[in-house]
């Protein structure tokens, strides 16, 4: 007449299975902490991919997700941070490593297909993220000066970027220490929530070696570029943090002009065989700028 019940089930001789009694609480709390290390790893994933795409800041997306200050914490304090935040660091960690990799190899198939379809959705994303700078930038109030820092930060890279791009200089040849300056580059877009290091790789015509690079794991380029990056971690993560605290404004204008400045210059200027790739650009751009302002808004 039924199944014995589970208190009886140990003691049934036609019963062929000897069964523990389950713990609930104890299931209950395991399955919670499998599922939040998965939901972590899914976080370091879409992180480490803002990393490697433009306009998307990897900074902003753990801003997002409640990682950016569990992340300065841990740079700030390091022996403290691993104690308080490691069961979040591990999945995160390797969460990051496969989104940077995966995005890596996607992003060298695009610009491979259309370098010039892929620049305007770059360039798209990037705009995309200026309405939230320019709040972020204002938050504790401007002034005069304000303007002033983000005029300095605009001229200071535009002019010797356009001077490149126009050929006066000659184009920056990949070496070691390029690549090691790719690293400080995405060091600082990982500690500074907004900075996207990518618009000026590209302007300098390094984003496009040095992700290729990365999704060919070659070790000339994953070293230097390495090194570089875990430098500006250890050494300018306090330095950071001090800055938004004394002179937020200040550092946040000196940001937003360096941005619009390499902006300016990835923006393309020839490949067009046709109306269509003109609106087909413009399209993408549009895209791409809708992507970013909906993740910022998020993070608002």
């Amino acid at each position: 007449r039924g199944q014995p019940s589970l208190k009886n089930q140990n003691k049934c001789k036609h019963f062929p299975f000897k069964v523990k009694n389950i713990d609930m609480k104890t299931y209950n709390q395991t399955m919670r902490a499998i599922l939040q290390t998965f939901l972590y790893g899914i976080m370091g994933v879409l992180a480490g991919g803002g990393a490697i795409l433009p306009g998307i800041s990897g900074g902003v997306i753990c801003v997002i997700f409640g990682l950016y200050q569990p992340m300065m914490e841990f740079l700030s304090s390091p022996r403290v941070g691993v104690k308080k935040y490691y069961k979040l660091f591990i999945p995160v960690c390797i969460g990051w490593a496969v989104g940077f990799y995966v995005f890596s190899k996607l992003v060298a198939v695009m610009l491979t297909a259309s370098y010039l379809f892929t620049t305007w959705l770059f360039c798209g994303l990037i705009l995309g993220s200026y309405p939230s700078l320019y709040r972020e930038a204002g938050k504790q109030g401007r002034n005069r000066s304000s303007g002033v820092w983000f005029l300095l930060g605009l001229v200071v890279l535009l002019i010797p970027l356009a001077i490149v791009k126009a050929g006066i200089l000659p184009q920056v040849q990949p070496t070691l220490f390029w690549y090691f300056f790719c690293g400080v580059l995405w060091g600082f877009s990982l500690i500074v929530p907004g900075m996207t290091s990518s618009s000026i790789l590209m302007s300098l015509g390094l984003f496009t070696p040095l992700n290729q690079g990365i999704s060919s794991l070659d070790p000339e380029v994953l070293i230097p570029w390495l090194i570089g990056l875990v430098l500006v971690i250890l050494l300018f993560s306090k330095l950071v943090t001090y800055l938004f605290r004394v002179k937020y404004a200040l550092f946040y204008h000196v940001v937003l002009g360096l941005l619009v400045a390499s902006t300016l210059v990835i923006i393309p200027t020839e490949g067009y065989h046709d109306v269509w790739h003109g609106l087909l650009s413009l399209l993408l751009c549009g895209l791409g700028a809708v992507c970013t302002f909906y993740l910022d808004s998020r993070k608002e």
